[in-house]
């Protein structure tokens, strides 16, 4: 796990969320093979909701959104508050010939 040291002041705690989340999210893709890409497993629900992640993104002081394709290739968009925030990442089969890796892409710090 890694520590950041970023004076709170400077972030919004979504923002500091997110830039957590980036850090499990590459730590997490650099163990899988080429056979399999980031997805999630969420069970808040009453059922259990898997799908590929695609994107990550905050809004404002607490908001965490995540952007995928489920199982049956529908199009998801997770909202969250971030105090209710529980992901479970799991490796998945690609959907695609290349894994999407989105690791790289936080490093952008886009915010939705």
């Amino acid at each position: 796990m890694h520590n950041i040291k970023i004076p709170s002041s400077q972030l919004s705690p979504a923002a500091w969320t997110y830039e957590r989340l980036g850090m499990y999210i590459k730590d997490f893709e650099a163990d899988l093979d080429s056979e399999h890409e980031i997805g999630a497993r969420l069970v808040s629900f009453g059922q259990s909701i898997t799908f590929h992640i695609q994107k990550v993104g905050y809004h404002g002081p607490d908001i965490i959104s995540f952007d995928g394709i489920d199982s049956n290739g529908q199009k998801v968009q997770l909202i969250q508050h971030m105090s209710q925030l529980s992901v479970l990442l799991m490796a998945m089969k690609k959907l695609e010939d290349e894994p999407k890796r989105i690791g790289f892409i936080l490093d952008k710090k886009e915010s939705d």
